[in-house]
């Protein structure tokens, strides 16, 4: 699964997506088989997210290291999209292709942004590590498109960067207690599969057991659940997986708890 900006971005380039599919099975991870599989000539740049939205699933440092070898040694320019990097939970530990970058300024871009880990999300404030040629290049479009991030919202940028990062240490135990009420809850459902996520703040269920002639698809359930439970999901077509949903889990518990309840009842009434 992708971010749903994705294709778009590459179409704007005028690039052709090619897309890797994962499996919950495996924590919706490729490997580097795998995109060995899907390149060919034409391939000239892998996106990577991790933690990723929408599975909340994490690379470990070593992973991301065979993937950035492979594309140093096939010419493949990567794009790390690394805007939860803060938001990794125990036992897993953050991981980056920023070194990489710092050994290969001209094979790799590395993106973030103040909006997940710092909960700025309307400041839309971000960054990218690249080489000094594509940061000139960017800046270009930009300059002609949104002109610049405002002045205060910079101020705060900096305040957020550089003074201490202790109020991340709740929001991570928040969002683990949230996860594993999540998770819980989820597995009661049955015949659901829902990798456990290491990062980000998101579940990615494989619901489509559940699905029906009347409710062929993510997008149907969603609306359904919508209708009859109250509760607003997104439908994992939107990401390119239509087996699955994705749930935020970035509300308070009893709403977490009331929701996936009422989700899980809409369920149960579609096989009875």
């Amino acid at each position: 699964p992708y971010w749903v900006s994705y294709p778009a971005l590459v179409q704007l380039a005028d690039g052709v997506s090619v897309f890797v599919a994962t499996e919950p099975r495996n924590n919706f991870l490729v490997s580097v088989e795998q995109l060995e599989a899907a390149r060919t000539p034409r391939t000239r740049c892998l996106i990577m997210n991790t933690p990723s939205n929408p599975t909340g699933c994490h690379y470990t440092q070593a992973q991301l290291d065979a993937i950035a070898a492979w594309a140093v040694e096939k010419g493949v320019f990567v794009i790390a999209d690394e805007i939860y990097d803060q938001l990794v939970y125990a036992p897993a530990k953050p991981a980056s292709l920023a070194p990489w970058w710092q050994r290969y300024p001209e094979n790799f871009a590395v993106a973030n942004g103040l909006a997940k880990s710092f909960a700025m999300t309307g400041w839309r404030v971000g960054y990218t590590l690249a080489h000094a040629d594509l940061i000139n290049a960017m800046t270009k479009i930009q300059g002609q498109s949104t002109s610049n991030i405002c002045s205060i919202a910079q101020k705060a940028a900096l305040a957020a960067l550089t003074g201490g990062w202790e109020c991340l240490t709740p929001m991570r135990e928040a969002f683990v207690r949230r996860r594993d009420l999540g998770l819980a809850m989820i597995r009661q459902w049955g015949n659901v599969i829902c990798p456990e996520p290491a990062g980000a703040f998101y579940l990615f269920p494989q619901v489509d057991w559940y699905y029906t002639p009347e409710v062929p698809d993510s997008t149907a359930l969603c609306a359904l659940l919508l209708e009859k439970a109250g509760v607003a999901v997104v439908p994992g077509a939107a990401f390119g997986d239509d087996r699955c949903i994705r749930i935020s889990y970035a509300l308070d518990d009893e709403t977490l708890s009331a929701c996936l309840d009422r989700i899980g009842q809409v369920l149960h009434s579609l096989k009875k």
